[in-house]
């Protein structure tokens, strides 16, 4: 695969990494990684637990169908407004720092997936998504 065109020689790298992840992860969904790396991360045991609660229970059912090679902010961004909702969950509306924590589980997910050269980027990283929650009534600000 060739292309060009590209402003400057850094430019032209970034490019072909995602070219090279896009390759490489071709067929792999993103519940199937979830659900690799969960099995597979040195983890302790309390701490897997709860991170494979977050992948069967919220993380799964939002993404786990896309290709990992396309997850994209505004996927994640969607998924994660449903799960703050409670969208088919059986606990509802989750408290802001259980969003939170389900999403530095799939920051984490996708970073080794980046590691692995299987993304180009980590689309739930950082400030890129915006947790937003429901103002309650009668709660200023």
């Amino acid at each position: 695969m060739r292309r060009g065109g590209y402003a400057s020689e850094d430019a032209a790298k970034i490019a072909r990494e995602e070219v090279a992840a896009t390759v490489k992860g071709i067929g792999l969904t993103t519940g199937y990684w979830l659900e690799f790396w969960v099995r597979n991360v040195r983890l302790r045991p309390s701490t897997r637990r709860n991170y494979r609660q977050h992948v069967v229970t919220y993380l799964v059912p939002q993404l786990g169908d896309l290709p990992l090679v396309t997850l994209s902010v505004g996927d994640v961004q969607k998924a994660f407004a449903a799960i703050a909702a409670g969208d088919g969950s059986r606990y509802g509306r989750l408290a802001p720092s259980t969003v939170a924590r389900v999403r530095a589980t799939l920051s984490s997910a996708l970073t080794a997936a980046v590691g692995q050269r299987l993304l180009a980027h980590n689309p739930a990283r950082g400030r890129e998504i915006q947790l937003s929650f429901p103002r309650l009534p009668g709660h200023l600000t």
